[in-house]
């Protein structure tokens, strides 16, 4: 478990967990590389998520909650089930959000232009 006010895991920073990771944070620079991989559960909680040319990744399932998402060009996948809950999502230019099991998103806006969303179980959108 990682909690802080705001974290930088740009330019190809890495965290991962074996387990499990859970990361709690205001603000997560996650651009331009920057990669959270997790071979359980990875659970993201953040006011604002900067995901551009980044990738959240949870083998067993992956939770996000976000105000405000910026996945342009980036990557939330899990090999189980994905659930994205937030305000604002911006997943264009390429932007990829899927999963091998059920695909869960629960958005107040979403933009998707030349973006993808995969749920090869199913797909829910709220």
């Amino acid at each position: 478990t990682l909690a802080s006010a705001s974290l930088d895991n740009s330019g190809k920073g890495l965290l991962s967990g074996n387990a499990g990771l859970s990361v709690a944070t205001g603000a997560l620079d996650h651009a331009e590389g920057g990669q959270l991989i997790s071979q359980g559960v990875l659970d993201v909680s953040s006011a604002d998520l900067d995901n551009r040319g980044g990738a959240l990744s949870g083998k067993q399932s992956l939770r996000l909650s976000a105000a405000n998402l910026d996945n342009r060009g980036g990557l939330l996948t899990s090999d189980g089930e994905l659930e994205l809950t937030a305000g604002r999502v911006d997943s264009a230019d390429g932007g990829e959000i899927s999963a091998r099991g059920d695909l869960r998103l629960t958005v107040e806006r979403l933009v998707q232009r030349q973006g993808r969303l995969i749920g090869e179980r199913g797909v829910s959108l709220d």
